[in-house]
């Protein structure tokens, strides 16, 4: 038997063949033959009923090791072999979170030497407790110092008096909303545009919400907020 003729009996009849869905073959219509016969590794690939890269892969690993390393062989790698080493990337990521399944496959394998699939990664990635989550923020020059300082020294205070009735305290702020429409996404041959405001029009609200009886007081405008 050939070199082909093995690999091809061994990926049509083997256990490890039937566990990844390739039909069990017999009689004179094996693979072996269509290749001895001359034809070439697609039409091979077509009559075992897989992939011609499958059927590449499987040739790489017989010309490494023959029928042994076929045995051992596995085209779909799983990502149970990253479980030993889930501290370690826990602590990288939580350190540095990667921005794309494609970041975090290069960089567990640069950390752990093992490379999966960004299916595998992302499987993993959900299995431990990780998720794709859009980002807040959080004010850049925020000084704890400072807002210890405030809060004890001026707003306690005045919040002390409030609840005492000699004076009323209120927490305002303002928005600013845009008038313009709201893009989205089409399926369109060409892209559409939609007719909106220039968005320099914009509708003011000053909201006052007061300490203790939790009153809203509104101002609104169409114009400017002083």
């Amino acid at each position: 038997m050939t070199f082909v003729s093995q690999l091809l009996t061994w990926m049509c009849c083997s256990k490890s063949a039937i566990r990844i869905r390739i039909p069990a073959c017999s009689g004179n219509y094996t693979p072996s033959i269509w290749w001895d016969l001359g034809y070439p590794r697609h039409d091979v690939a077509r009559v075992v009923g897989v992939s011609e890269g499958t059927v590449r892969n499987y040739l790489h690993a017989y010309a490494a090791g023959g029928l042994e390393a076929l045995r051992q062989f596995n085209p779909h790698p799983t990502s149970a072999a990253l479980d030993a080493y889930t501290d370690t990337i826990r602590q990288a990521f939580v350190e540095q979170p990667p921005h794309t399944v494609q970041e975090a496959v290069d960089r567990i394998e640069k950390v752990t030497g093992i490379r999966r699939s960004p299916t595998a990664v992302r499987t993993w990635l959900k299995k431990t407790g990780f998720g794709f989550r859009k980002t807040g923020p959080i004010p850049a020059k925020a000084d704890p110092v400072a807002q210890r300082l405030f809060l004890e020294t001026q707003l306690e205070p005045v919040l002390a008096q409030a609840q005492a009735g000699t004076r009323h305290v209120f927490f305002m702020d303002a928005a600013h909303f845009v008038l313009g429409a709201w893009l989205g996404y089409l399926w369109c041959l060409t892209r559409a545009f939609l007719p909106t405001p220039s968005g320099r029009q914009r509708f003011n609200v000053l909201g006052a919400l007061h300490a203790l009886t939790h009153e809203i007081i509104t101002v609104t405008n169409e114009t400017s907020i002083q």
